[in-house]
């Protein structure tokens, strides 16, 4: 399989050699749903620099015959995901609360869940990357005696 055929799910930071954070991902996320409701690619170029091009100056494209059957929803969704500044991209958090994934009460319950579901495993990851800063401070302070 040809890694080069996936460069056009790279976000901008990752073309440009840039820190990686979530709003990567979320970048990722935007690409993918585009890919999923069109069958085509957001920044296909002819070339791996076109594309590259493409992705770093966000030249994204809602082509008719490709969204003439996709909701606004979808679309807005998209939109507020793949978006040049990182922290300007919408985060998971604000992307399960989307009217296009909240599309009815039982989804929105369910979305619910899973966003205190992960407001639990970040305060679960603090305390351990917590515990291991001190386990490591404690640690650099046994070998300096």
């Amino acid at each position: 399989m040809n890694v080069n055929r996936f460069s056009f799910f790279k976000a901008p930071e990752v073309v440009n050699y840039e820190p990686l954070t979530c709003a990567t991902d979320m970048w990722n996320i935007g690409v993918l749903i585009y890919v999923l409701v069109t069958g085509h690619t957001p920044f296909g170029g002819t070339t791996k620099l076109d594309t590259q091009n493409n992705i770093t100056h966000c030249i994204l494209d809602f082509p008719s015959d490709l969204f003439e059957k996709v909701s606004k929803k979808c679309i807005d969704l998209i939109r507020q995901l793949i978006v040049r500044i990182p922290k300007r991209r919408a985060t998971v958090h604000e992307s399960l609360k989307h009217p296009w994934i909240c599309f009815n009460e039982e989804s929105t319950s369910s979305n619910e869940q899973t966003i205190n579901s992960l407001d639990e495993e970040d305060e679960e990851e603090e305390a351990v990357v917590e515990e291991i800063d001190e386990l490591t401070n404690e640690t650099n302070v046994q070998n300096f005696n």
